[in-house]
């Protein structure tokens, strides 16, 4: 059976043409467990190999076009995941150097054990070919749990190349248009970056906070699942507070690029394999710069609710379907045309980890933090996950660009501004 690419798979087929000269040779991402104690190499291997070995899953392979030019995942069957181990010094910086290291010709998943006497961290590293953030830390789930829940079965794509569906592909496309032309419209200035291609590393700073503290005030201040919608508000705000700093007097707005998940409960969709994610493109006005958070908060909230009615995700998706005869490379430029500014200033997400166990094997695993690589267009993204009581920041940047020798003011910033809701 082929799995023919969704329009999401070939928007991050078209992300990982552009960053294909970069150090990572793609658009690849790590999702890190941090483990209270260390960790058994021994046991690690024999534990995956032993959950996957007769599973057959399609984690290596590429894209092929059939006759009728929709694109399908080629796997390779005799292919499995390859696993190392380096002794663990600085965490940050070893992330950073796994980050921009190439997964191996073809394979879609690596893992790396980083040990240390008395802890551990086991960094698993998915191509964005295959698996968006949520699937990722399914695919982690069925690996702990030895698949209990049988969600290998479930690994599989979309057996449909969907060709009979232009009526509705096409006014999924026209919305789109609409949405696209109705923000530029209010944009008062271009995009300021002009990245083509790249050969620099990806830099990232991690920080963590108190997720029961931040959280707790935000839903008494702001309603049952403001979480998203709040911390897209502070990362709006506290880059407009930067961009200030960096250029007085220019106009910051700001257009954020929210990744949001597509999976549903009960969804018979694959819980896995393939990209069910989708964009909600925010986009915040200039701000007076003493204009409270709860005004930037508000406005994220009327935004990705308005996006939700009107099947806006959905429509992203749909449209982006036809777009398939382009190739990859060709699409990750093409992408870039419909706001005036391009990809934006930053892309944002938040993901809830706590489908992850908070035990592998007797051993504790204390967070997970996902730490994504950026395109070279926005060259920034400000990534939160929450697991237990932490709350996890990566801001992921191009080394190339300002953005590297500011990142630190950026992250001050925003910690700032979480902190305002418990002051």
């Amino acid at each position: 059976m082929k799995m023919y690419a969704g329009g999401m798979d070939w928007v991050a087929a078209g992300l990982n043409a552009q960053c294909a000269q970069m150090p990572g040779e793609g658009n690849s991402f790590l999702v890190i467990l941090e483990i209270s104690s260390s960790f058994s190499f021994d046991l690690l291997t024999s534990a995956v190999n032993d959950c996957i070995k007769e599973k057959n899953l399609p984690l290596n392979g590429c894209w092929k076009r059939a006759w009728h030019l929709a694109p399908y995942w080629k796997y390779n069957e005799s292919s499995g995941i390859i696993i190392d181990r380096k002794p663990l010094s600085d965490f940050v910086q070893d992330m950073t150097e796994y980050a921009n290291t190439p997964l191996p010709h073809q394979h879609g998943v690596s893992i790396r054990l980083f040990e240390a006497e008395t802890h551990s961290v086991i960094a698993f590293k998915f191509s964005h070919l295959l698996f968006d953030g949520v699937g990722a830390e399914y695919f982690i789930r069925a690996l702990l749990t030895n698949d209990k829940d049988g969600e290998f079965d479930r690994f599989h794509g979309n057996p449909s190349a969907n060709l009979n569906r232009w009526g509705t592909l096409f006014a999924s496309g026209q919305r789109i248009n609409r949405f696209s032309r109705a923000i530029s419209s209010e944009m008062k200035r271009k995009n300021e970056q002009t990245f083509k291609s790249s050969t620099h590393p990806s830099g990232f700073i991690v920080e963590r906070f108190d997720y029961k503290q931040i959280s707790t005030c935000i839903e008494a201040k702001y309603g049952m699942f403001s979480i998203c919608a709040a911390l897209a508000g502070v990362a709006a705000k506290s880059f407009s507070e930067w961009k200030r700093e960096l250029h007085p007097g220019v106009p910051h707005e700001v257009l954020l690029q929210i990744s949001v998940n597509q999976r549903q409960r009960n969804d018979e969709r694959s819980k896995i394999f393939f990209n069910q994610w989708s964009l909600i493109p925010t986009f915040f006005p200039v701000f007076l710069p003493e204009s409270d958070i709860s005004n930037w908060i508000l406005h994220a909230k009327k935004q990705m609710a308005s996006a939700v009615e009107n099947s806006l995700c959905r429509d992203f998706e749909n449209a982006n379907l036809p777009l398939r005869i382009l190739p990859p490379s060709v699409m990750g430029k093409f992408v870039l045309t419909r706001f005036k500014r391009g990809a934006g200033d930053a892309m944002f997400s938040f993901i809830s980890s706590d489908i992850i166990p908070r035990q592998w094997m007797g051993n504790q695993i204390e967070n997970v933090v996902h730490v994504p690589t950026v395109p070279i267009s926005p060259g920034l993204g400000l990534f939160f996950t929450a697991y237990g009581n932490h709350l996890n920041l990566v801001i992921s940047f191009q080394n190339e660009s300002e953005i590297s020798d500011s990142a630190k003011k950026l992250q001050d910033i925003i910690a700032k501004n979480l902190e305002s809701f418990y002051e």
